[in-house]
This record gives C-alpha cells, sequence and structure tokens, in this order.
C-alpha cells in the first residue's frame, strides 16, 4: 500500500469519525434545547459521515475489480449521495436559524431526491474509462467541492450579518469556521481543476 494512499484513507477516516461525532452531539443539543436548526445540522453532518465512509470504502476497492463494476460504483454513488444532502442540510439549517422559520416540507420532497440522482448521475460519468482519473475526480469530487465552498460562505455570511441572531462568541465561532471551511473546499476544487488541465503536479 503506498504511503500517500494510506495517509488519504487514514484522513477520511479519521474525518468520517469526527462528522458522526458532530453530527451525534448536535442531536443531543436538539434533544436538548429542540431547536430545528440543531437537528438539521446533526444530519448535515452525519451526511458528511457518509461521504466520507464511502469515499474510504471506494479507496479500500481491490484492484482486480473492473471500472464500472457495480462493486466500485456503489460507494461512490453512496458518497456523492451524502456530500450534497451535507450541502442541502447546512442551507435548510441556516435558513431556519438566520430566518427563524421552519423550512416547507415540500422543499424537502423535492430536493432530497434530485440530490440522489444528481450522486448517481455524476459517479456514472466517465465511471469505466482508465484513462479518465482525473475526469472523474473533478465531476465527483471537484464540483462538490466547488458548491460546498460556495455554499459554507453563503451560510458564513448570512450567520454574521443576521439579525435575529445574537452576535455573542458561539456565532461568531459558527460563522468563522464556516467561512474557513468553504474556502478551503473552493481552494481544493481550484487544485483539481488546475491538475485536469495539466498545470499541477499534485496528482501526478
Amino acid at each position: 500500500m503506498k504511503e500517500e494512499f494510506l495517509h488519504a484513507l487514514l484522513m477520511y477516516i479519521a474525518q468520517g469519525i469526527t462528522a458522526f461525532a458532530i453530527g451525534f452531539i448536535l442531536w443531543r443539543f436538539y434533544v436538548i434545547y429542540r431547536k430545528t436548526y440543531l437537528k438539521v445540522w446533526s444530519y448535515s453532518w452525519v451526511s458528511f459521515g457518509v461521504y466520507l465512509t464511502g469515499a474510504s470504502i471506494a479507496y479500500l476497492n481491490p484492484g482486480d475489480i473492473e471500472l464500472g463494476h457495480p462493486l466500485k460504483l456503489l460507494p461512490s454513488s453512496i458518497s456523492l449521495i451524502g456530500g450534497y444532502l451535507q450541502i442541502f442540510w447546512l442551507l435548510r439549517g441556516t435558513y431556519e436559524v438566520v430566518f427563524d422559520k421552519t423550512t416547507p416540507r415540500k422543499i424537502s420532497a423535492i430536493t432530497i431526491p434530485f440530490l440522489v440522482l444528481t450522486g448517481i448521475v455524476f459517479t456514472l460519468f466517465h465511471a469505466s474509462d482508465p484513462e479518465a482519473t482525473l475526469a472523474r475526480l473533478l465531476i465527483r469530487v471537484g464540483f462538490r467541492s466547488l458548491l460546498t465552498g460556495i455554499c459554507f460562505i453563503i451560510s458564513s455570511y448570512l450567520i454574521f450579518t443576521s439579525k435575529i441572531i445574537r452576535k455573542g462568541t458561539g456565532a461568531r465561532l459558527v460563522a468563522f469556521t464556516f467561512l474557513i471551511y468553504g474556502f478551503q473546499n473552493i481552494h481544493y476544487f481550484l487544485s483539481i481543476l488546475t491538475a485536469y488541465f495539466g498545470d499541477f503536479t499534485m496528482f501526478s
């Protein structure tokens, strides 16, 4: 097992455990304080944990399994579905805490199936092409990182400028954390995009 492979795998596993732990903590806060946005944000972190778990399983797939085989596509699909649902739950929770309103159920009823389908479709792009490694990385990981970054930055701005939320240390810390995480994801997208066009050596 190559050192880079092992490092990436361990990073995904560690982040996945952390994501599930944060999701559990937020759920416990919801049980105590009965704030709906805490429950929704717990869904977001659990979805992120699913994203990382699926990515870890995809990394562990044996090399003798052909590209496009269901055993390779299934964990990747689960990962992407979790990744896109993370974004949805993040935005829904942010909306509820910033505007002090409950999101209509029909929005979830429409958005969740759409994101599930998006995760599956994006997994199928270049799924069987051995020469399209960077293209798959851009489509599966890059675009999701870009969208995640944008949505976290938007959430940070909404929390920081909200007139409803008290501007205590907690709210400012959440907004700042969201902002940093958003820019981190955009940086990752730009790294993948640069690699795709052949000017970045990280993935070579």
